[in-house]
């Protein structure tokens, strides 16, 4: 099973709530928002919309922080423009050396590359705004052991849950942990009012048939 960890349940609540009323959620009642290429769901959220709100912003980074903390990388990665930005403010506050990953299309196809500090023979930890199928980040995490690092774990502001990127990350011995999730912040949802019976049965079907 893969190392998948998570913050005490009230401040994955309290997270989920915070998105909820940043409107970074949209939830439907069909399979019509697109999660990833390839990927739909009745539940999406767009993580761009938290730096509109600055305590939202300052209250993940913090919790990103206690996960620094806890596993004491020397250097962090951020992964694709959210996390990049969110990689920027914790190694600004916390004064780490701070790589960032970006996908170049080649006529080969899509390459991986890692900028900034040298993660070569340093303990890095992967910051990414949210965890869909897993494959940026395995894409990002093999990209950085090529270049010697050792990574120590993947810290996401939210995951989906989904089967194929827990096993992903199994595979790649990839450790997680998830700031909220999608049952969390549906949960939420729902104790808001927010979410009618349609949407219900939409949402609930959608984690039943891709999630663990």
């Amino acid at each position: 099973m893969v190392d998948y960890a998570f913050p005490f349940e009230d401040e994955q609540r309290e997270i989920a709530s915070l998105l909820l009323q940043n409107d970074s959620v949209t939830i439907t009642n069909e399979n019509n928002q697109v999660l990833s290429p390839g990927i739909q769901g009745p539940l999406v959220i767009d993580l761009k919309k938290i730096f509109q709100t600055p305590y939202l912003v300052s209250r993940v980074c913090s919790l990103f922080s206690e996960s620094i903390n806890e596993y004491q990388p020397s250097t962090i990665v951020g992964a694709n423009i959210v996390g990049s930005l969110l990689a920027a403010n914790l190694s600004f506050l916390l004064k780490l050396p701070l790589a960032y990953a970006h996908r170049i299309q080649y006529t080969r196809g899509l390459h991986t590359h890692i900028e900034g500090a040298n993660v070569s023979e340093n303990r890095v930890m992967i910051i990414t705004d949210q965890m869909v199928t897993g494959e940026s980040v395995y894409a990002i995490a093999d990209e950085c052991k090529k270049l010697g690092a050792h990574i120590i774990r993947v810290v996401a502001l939210f995951s989906y849950q989904m089967r194929e990127a827990l096993q992903i990350l199994q595979h790649s011995n990839l450790p997680l942990t998830a700031l909220t999730t999608i049952q969390v912040l549906f949960d939420e949802a729902c104790d808001a009012k927010m979410v009618n019976s349609l949407k219900h049965n939409a949402v609930t079907k959608w984690i039943n048939a891709n999630c663990m």
